[in-house]
């Protein structure tokens, strides 16, 4: 690995990146119905599509598995990995169970989101490299 990729925080980087993804899954879920019915002509229909919900997935899953895995290697708290995988399995529970998916995947993001936070913050307490 050459030194300028060494050099990348990549922990950082996944973490600030699963974490903004898994925002956008609840801002999707919470403000899509009032922007589509607010904007009919807008054109905001792909986002209601199952592919724009398997985008999303195909994003979340490796980042948040990626930087999770990373920084628990580095402050050996695996909890988090395993927080990270309960709120994984609640995304694509919510792509199965329909009558639940708003709650699964507000919950799913939630928890990934809290397990983001928590390694970012454990890292930064611990001096990692990946933070500077």
């Amino acid at each position: 690995m050459s030194q300028a990729a060494r050099n990348i925080p990549w922990q950082q980087l996944g973490d600030g990146t699963a974490l903004a993804l898994s925002s956008l899954c609840t801002l999707h879920c919470l403000a899509l119905p009032f922007i589509t019915l607010s904007l009919p002509w807008a054109g905001w229909a792909f986002f209601e599509t199952e592919a724009f919900h398997q985008i999303l997935l195909f994003g979340v899953i490796p980042v948040s598995l990626v930087s999770l895995g990373l920084g628990c290697r580095r402050h050996r708290g695996w909890h988090l990995l395993g927080g990270g995988i309960a709120g994984i399995a609640c995304l694509l529970a919510a792509t199965q169970i329909h009558e639940l998916e708003l709650s699964l995947t507000l919950l799913g993001s939630a928890i990934i989101a809290l397990a983001h936070v928590v390694n970012y913050r454990r890292c930064r307490q611990q001096a990692c490299q990946c933070h500077g």
